[in-house]
């Protein structure tokens, strides 16, 4: 497992006038080692803010950073 420090943008899709940032961390099987796995963080990130704060939002990865070992 690897753990990583994964910070983002987010905007709801029904009121463009609620955005914001945040961060996280991630423990992933492997590395990210492109696009899919990218997609797979902003899929992740989504469905937990839906669940935490029932809003549908897109999500746009900023930067991530894997953890010292």
């Amino acid at each position: 497992m690897k753990k990583y420090f994964v910070s983002y943008q987010f905007a709801d899709i029904n009121d463009r006038s609620v955005y914001g940032f945040g961060c996280t961390d991630l423990e992933l099987e492997g590395s990210i080692r492109d696009y899919p796995d990218i997609q797979d963080i902003m899929l992740y990130i989504k469905q937990t803010i839906k669940k935490n704060e029932g809003r549908d939002v897109s999500v746009v990865i900023l930067y991530w950073r894997p953890f010292e070992e």
